[in-house]
């Protein structure tokens, strides 16, 4: 866990999805935001905490955790290979 994600209270600053795909958490840091949720007042659902888009909500109901991760490795790749060529 990246201590920079989280203020002196505990609370997360980016949402799942962007420290995810920011490379700066594992997957299996969705399960610290879902208890931040949990124990939270906040009135958005768990996907919109998590920063997931419908397909990705409906992929990990759906199918199972393995398959969003692979979802968002997807786009992980092309978030980085856009990346590198706007370097070049």
């Amino acid at each position: 866990m990246l201590l920079s994600n989280y203020n002196g209270r505990g609370e997360i600053h980016m949402n799942f999805k962007e420290s995810y795909l920011a490379g700066e958490i594992e997957f299996e840091e969705i399960h610290r935001y879902i208890s931040q949720w949990n124990r939270s007042d906040d009135i958005q659902t768990l996907a919109k905490f998590l920063g997931l888009t419908e397909e990705e909500e409906a992929t990990w109901i759906d199918v199972s955790d393995e398959a969003l991760e692979e979802l968002l490795e997807t786009e992980k790749a092309r978030l980085e290979e856009a990346s590198a060529t706007e370097e070049n």
